[in-house]
C-alpha cells in the first residue's frame, strides 16, 4: 500500500501559439538594435510567460496549462536569394534550428516580387486557415496569437463563435532614427485588441521593468542586457580602438539606414548620407564597409558609424 498524500488530480487546458512571423522578426530586430536591452527575443521565454500569466489570470495552477502546439508563419526568400545577400541564408538556418529546437511547426510561402517590390503574399491568409482548421481538429482550450494586425479580426470572430479563448500577445513601440525626426511606429490594432479574450501587451510588461529584476521578465530574451552608458562623455571615453579605421560587413539594411556586423560593439548604425564613395541603394547586405565610430548622441551606449567607404 502507498504511503503519504495522493496527488490531485487537475484538468488540463491546451494552449496553442501561432506566429506572425514577419511581426516576431520586427519586434525581436527593435529589442535587439534599439530597445536598451539589445537582446532578441526567447521563444521558450515567451512561451513560459504566456503559460504563468494564463494561470495567474484564470486562477489555474501552472501545471494545468500546457503550450502543446505551436506554429510560425513567414514568407521566405530563394536559396539562391538569400545566399546573394551575405550571411542572411546563414542567419535564417540558424533562426530554423532554433524554432526546430523549440517544437514550433514551421510554414513559409516564396517571397515574391511585386512591382519592384520583395512582399510576403498570401501568408496571412494561409495564416488564418491554419489556426481556424487546427482549431476544430484538436480542440484548444486557448490559442495565443502573436501578431498586430487587425486583419485577423475576422478569425478572432470565427474563434469566440467557436468557443475558443483568444489570447492577443503583442508589443508596441515606437523610436525616432539616428539623426533624423521620422519616427517608426509599430501599433497593435486596436480593433483586433478588443475583440480577443485576453490581451497580453508584452512591451508593457517589458517596460514595466526598466530595471532588469524580474527574472521571467529577463527570460524573455535570449542574452542579458549589454551595458548602458550613463552618457555621452562615458561613451566616448569606453569607445574601442578609439579614432582607428574599422571593417566589417552589413548585417542589414533598412529605408535609408542601416547596421554594420560588430558583435563586440553590438553592431553599428549608419545612415545612407554617411556614405563617402557609394550610393545607399547600390548596397548589398554582406558588402564589407570601413567606417570610423563615434556614441550615439542619445547616450544609449549604441555606436554610429561615419565617414563609411564601401571596400568591396
Amino acid at each position: 500500500m502507498k504511503s503519504g498524500k495522493a496527488r490531485k488530480s487537475l484538468d488540463l487546458f491546451r494552449v496553442a501559439v501561432f506566429y506572425d512571423g514577419y511581426y516576431f522578426y520586427l519586434a525581436s530586430n527593435y529589442y535587439t538594435y534599439i530597445h536598451w536591452r539589445r537582446s532578441r527575443l526567447r521563444i521558450e521565454g515567451i512561451h513560459e510567460y504566456i503559460r504563468q500569466y494564463l494561470a495567474q489570470e484564470e486562477g489555474l495552477d501552472l501545471r494545468q496549462v500546457q503550450i502543446v502546439d505551436a506554429h510560425y508563419f513567414r514568407g521566405k526568400l530563394s536559396a539562391e536569394e538569400a545566399s546573394a545577400r551575405g550571411d542572411l541564408l546563414y542567419s535564417e538556418r540558424l533562426f530554423e534550428d532554433v524554432l526546430m529546437d523549440s517544437g514550433i511547426t514551421t510554414h513559409f510561402l516564396p517571397i515574391r516580387e511585386v512591382k519592384g517590390r520583395m512582399i510576403e503574399k498570401g501568408i496571412d491568409v494561409w495564416f488564418a486557415l491554419e489556426v481556424y482548421e487546427n482549431v476544430r481538429l484538436n480542440g484548444y482550450d486557448y490559442v495565443v496569437l502573436v501578431t498586430g494586425d487587425g486583419d485577423f479580426v475576422p478569425l478572432v470572430k470565427k474563434l469566440n463563435l467557436a468557443g475558443v479563448k483568444t489570447v492577443l500577445a503583442y508589443w508596441n513601440y515606437e523610436y525616432a532614427e539616428e539623426d533624423s525626426e521620422r519616427k517608426m511606429v509599430s501599433q497593435a490594432s486596436q480593433e483586433l485588441i478588443d475583440w480577443v479574450y485576453m490581451p497580453l501587451c508584452l512591451s508593457d510588461v517589458i517596460d514595466e521593468d526598466p530595471h532588469g529584476k524580474s527574472q521571467s521578465v529577463n527570460d524573455l530574451f535570449v542574452a542579458p542586457a549589454k551595458r548602458q552608458f550613463t552618457s555621452v562623455r562615458e561613451a566616448l571615453e569606453n569607445i574601442p580602438n578609439k579614432g582607428e579605421r574599422r571593417e566589417g560587413p552589413i548585417l542589414s539594411l533598412k529605408s535609408g539606414y542601416g547596421f554594420i556586423k560588430a558583435p563586440e560593439i553590438n553592431n553599428v548604425f549608419f545612415r545612407y548620407d554617411a556614405l563617402e564613395n557609394v550610393d545607399f541603394n547600390d548596397l548589398q547586405v554582406g558588402d564589407i564597409l570601413e567606417y570610423t565610430i563615434e556614441p550615439a548622441p542619445d547616450g544609449s551606449g549604441r555606436f554610429i558609424a561615419r565617414r563609411v567607404r564601401l571596400v568591396r
